[in-house]
């Protein structure tokens, strides 16, 4: 018996390769484990008014919060960690750091009296 190819049969075969492909993507996108953020801000000034991301969504304030702070947040599946500290002084330096499962994944400082520094990871 003699089978031939069908071009139809191959079209077929791709078509659905790559269907199977984009299901696996979203999927493993959709069944991502939560990241644990930390958020960091240190600088030479005593406080600052601190932003930030909470796992919900939300934003949570501090006001003069003591530096250095760092919180920590478990479980985030947001798909953006945002981060603001403010300087209420008339001098000095403010760095935010953003911490993603351990790892630095983005920073800012700013110099100088009543500055912000603001920076955010997209997940």
């Amino acid at each position: 018996m003699n089978l031939k190819k069908s071009p139809h049969i191959h079209a077929a075969v791709q078509i659905a390769g790559c269907l199977l492909l984009l299901l696996c993507l979203g999927m493993s996108a959709a069944c991502r484990q939560p990241d644990v953020v930390m958020y960091e801000v240190v600088g030479s000034i005593p406080a600052a008014d601190i932003q930030v991301t909470s796992p919900d969504g939300t934003m949570d304030k501090y006001e003069d919060a003591g530096l250095p702070w760092r919180f920590t947040y478990e479980g985030f599946e947001n798909a953006q960690a945002y981060v603001y500290a403010h300087n209420n002084t008339d001098e000095g330096s403010i760095t935010v750091n953003i911490y993603v499962n351990g790892q630095l994944v983005r920073t800012a400082t700013s110099t100088g009296p009543y500055v912000t520094a603001v920076t955010y990871w997209d997940r």
